[in-house]
């Protein structure tokens, strides 16, 4: 029993416990408890001065032979600073991601070290790509690119990565009603310290009501 609350420190655990946590916190406990693994998620509680912080719980469950569960045991960490910050930068990519669906410009970049690349969202919708999936290698962008202008688009790729720089270039894109959209590509080159080209970074606008 909890000598503060009199009560069982279950009871005056779960009493602290923001309400609509409470769900959330019975079912991964139960979880927890049936799992041979670490289990770890996050929840709320309500101090007495009525101040919500943020708890990350880890919990381990040890089994007797037979397989059933004998005893578990765990930490707490408050983590309200880092939720803070995690939510702030959610907000903020939030109202990115609505700036740029406003001005159909959707932001990319690409290590060239690994090929691996990132999309915002309005890239996807620009693009007509399936935000499930990982963004195109370069090679199967091009395939995105109006046929007529795969090979400037190409060539002016290509001397980009060599010399690293800046550029800005438009292309055609089709689309599926058999319409064609007009992209204003603008890119920005990051070098190492011996003036290898190593990140691209960049946007992508829609200019199709300009170019007509």
């Amino acid at each position: 029993r909890d000598p503060a609350l009199g009560m069982p420190l279950v009871d005056a655990f779960l009493a602290v416990i923001h309400p609509e946590d409470l769900e959330h916190v019975s079912a991964q406990h139960a979880k927890a408890s049936q799992q041979r693994s670490t289990s770890q998620y996050d929840f709320r509680i309500i101090r007495p001065d009525g101040a919500i912080r943020w708890i990350e719980a880890r919990l381990v469950t040890s089994f007797d032979e037979a397989g059933n569960p004998v005893r578990m045991v765990g930490t707490s960490q408050d983590i309200s600073e880092r939720k803070q910050i995690e939510m702030a930068l959610q907000e903020s990519e939030a109202q990115l991601a609505a700036a740029q669906a406003r001005a159909k410009i959707g932001s990319w970049r690409r290590d060239l070290t690994t090929n691996e690349a990132e999309w915002s969202a309005e890239m996807y919708r620009l693009f007509n790509r399936d935000p499930a999936l990982k963004p195109p290698a370069f090679i199967d962008f091009v395939h995105l690119v109006h046929p007529a202008d795969r090979k400037p688009f190409t060539q002016h790729y290509n001397r980009y990565i060599r010399e690293g720089g800046s550029y800005q270039i438009d292309f055609r894109v089709p689309q599926a009603n058999g319409d064609t959209m007009w992209i204003e590509a603008r890119s920005e080159t990051l070098c190492d310290s011996h003036g290898k080209p190593i990140q691209l970074s960049g946007t992508a606008q829609d200019i199709t009501a300009r170019k007509q």
